[in-house]
């Protein structure tokens, strides 16, 4: 998949949210993360690694999902939360 010059929302910044960011983000595409936590973990390592990757931490809205091409979730984000089926 070509990922370049696409915006892509990773949803989850636990390792596997952290590990897609950064291989998307080496692949030349513009990526943000979204965390339902209020303090989600590898925030520190995100933003030292990875700082133009804007983070936005806790619940998910609409706003959440505008103007992305792609929607990358971790394993640990269910897919029945509502925001979350409306976007897939």
């Amino acid at each position: 998949m070509e990922v370049q010059g696409k915006s892509v929302l990773v949803l989850g910044l636990g390792a596997t949210g952290l590990s897609m960011a950064r291989w998307l983000a080496g692949r030349g595409a513009h990526v943000r993360v979204a965390d339902s936590r209020a303090d989600a973990p590898n925030a520190a390592l995100l933003k030292s690694e990875l700082p133009a990757v804007r983070l936005h931490s806790g619940p998910f809205s609409a706003a959440t999902f505008e103007g992305v091409d792609i929607v990358a979730i971790s394993p640990g984000i269910a897919l029945a939360e509502p925001e979350v089926k409306n976007a897939l």
